[in-house]
């Protein structure tokens, strides 16, 4: 004999079955004829890669194509070509020292003190530049570091500039990390 829950779950499952024949009949599509209007889209966008300037003809690499092509640069000795964009230096801090002998500072002779003085840089946040192409949408930036003592101090914004330094992520005094890249002046 079969137990009742068995006979159930058979009728069940029998119903559910008629129940879907009898429902996936043949339906009619209907096509809208609410307009006839044609559909004008413009002509298919160019989507080839945008062409660059790698360098200048003579040799010396442009910010995007130093950025562009940057992992084959990284770590080496590199020269490219840009325009002074901003510049950040440090300020300058003169401190007097004693002169030789250890006698006053006040009483010592002027000359003598002005030669003596040594110079100090307050340097927060350490000194950068950033240089873009000369020709183009400034998107490109080009972090330059250094020192103090290094050319980066005589820059001056909107000069054009051909610089020589270290490319890397990481200067080699660890003060500077920028992703993209950045120009480390010796």
């Amino acid at each position: 004999m079969c137990p009742p829950r068995f006979i159930l779950n058979r009728c069940l499952l029998a119903l559910l079955w008629v129940a879907a024949a009898s429902c996936g009949g043949e339906k009619k599509v209907e096509i809208s004829k609410r307009s006839q209007a044609k559909i004008d889209l413009p002509a298919k966008p160019r989507l080839a890669p945008p062409v660059f300037q790698r360098q200048h003809s003579d040799g010396v690499l442009t910010v995007e194509g130093l950025l562009r092509e940057r992992d084959a640069h990284l770590g080496r000795e590199v020269e490219v070509r840009g325009k002074v964009k901003s510049l950040s230096l440090c300020d300058r801090v003169e401190k007097e020292v004693a002169p030789v002998g250890g006698s006053n500072p006040r009483v010592a002779d002027p000359k003598a003190r002005a030669q003596q003085e040594e110079i100090e840089w307050n340097c927060h946040p350490q000194p950068y530049a950033l240089l873009v192409d000369q020709s183009g949408d400034g998107r490109h930036e080009l972090r330059v570091g250094g020192h103090m003592t290094s050319r980066l101090a005589s820059l001056k914004v909107g000069q054009i500039v051909d610089l020589k330094g270290s490319f890397d992520i990481v200067s080699p005094n660890r003060k500077y990390v920028d992703q993209r890249g950045l120009l480390f002046l010796p």
